[in-house]
């Protein structure tokens, strides 16, 4: 791919961060600092201690930190820099975890991606375990069976079955494909779709948020899903080892579902890409 310099792309980043590892923060960083082209870079630190502004100005002085000095939650910390990027009339905006790697042409191939297709308003990539195991971050809407069952029964043949279909198992992993969600760890979003559906919903401190804004974006657009893009996520699984952030969870999952509606979901599940009926570009 063509890596040369570009002043064409206005690119934002947003990294919200609690507690995080200073390591994690600079390799992510040093990576974003490699792009062929300039992106403002936001940490928004949610920590009570402002630890990692030394780790920010070291590594990325060009970079915006931003110290909360309290837990906001997730969706909340990105708005923060999602308003800054409707304000410099930015045309894309990338929200990401730290945890993750990734390389420079990752994000040059989504940007460039949405620069070909104006039909599409979002970009997400394949991901995978540090493992090696396929991790599936597009999905359909879930349902409170989708849920419940990946808690209580998670090995069990009917979750299984069902996550085939929930987690869109079975897309044609050599095909770009439009999808229902995808998780907010690594999100490229049109800055104009957002401007018509809204930014992250407060109301969730974490979990669900990312589902709750990508339908939104996918009932006046598509999303990409691109397989040749890959990125490693490590994804703790936080809300299934520890007691509050499960709590966390089951609080965000019933906002969402008392937010759209349960007759709602079980409709639009009925027109949502089906097994064996996946919509691609």
């Amino acid at each position: 791919m063509n890596m040369r310099k570009s002043p064409t792309i206005k690119l934002a980043v947003s990294i919200v961060t609690y507690e995080t590892c200073p390591h994690e923060l600079a390799t992510a960083l040093r990576t974003l600092k490699s792009l062929p082209y300039r992106a403002i870079v936001t940490v928004i630190d949610n920590s009570s201690l402002n630890f990692l502004r030394e780790c920010v100005e070291k590594t990325m002085p060009e970079a915006i930190y931003i110290h909360v000095q309290r837990n906001i939650g997730f969706g909340a910390g990105h708005n923060i820099a999602l308003k800054h990027s409707f304000q410099n009339n930015i045309l894309y905006h990338l929200v990401m975890n730290v945890d993750l790697e990734f390389t420079a042409e990752t994000i040059c191939t989504m940007t460039q991606f949405l620069n070909n297709h104006e039909n599409c308003s979002a970009v997400t990539p394949r991901a995978f375990y540090p493992t090696g195991q396929e991790q599936y971050l597009s999905r359909k809407l879930p349902t409170p069976m989708n849920l419940v069952l990946r808690y209580l029964l998670p090995n069990a043949s009917i979750t299984k079955r069902l996550n085939y279909n929930y987690e869109l198992q079975y897309l044609d992993r050599s095909k770009i494909s439009s999808v229902p969600t995808a998780s907010g760890c690594f999100l490229l979003m049109r800055m104009s779709t957002l401007q018509k559906v809204g930014v992250f919903d407060e109301g969730y401190f974490m979990y669900m948020e990312d589902i709750d804004l990508t339908r939104r974006i996918s009932d006046l657009s598509d999303i990409a899903y691109l397989p040749s893009v890959q990125i490693i996520h490590k994804h703790s699984k936080g809300s299934f080892k520890k007691l509050k952030l499960f709590l966390h969870h089951v609080k965000s999952a019933c906002r969402y579902f008392i937010k759209w509606g349960l007759f709602w979901i079980l409709q639009k599940l009925l027109v949502t890409t089906k097994n064996g009926n996946a919509k691609y570009f």
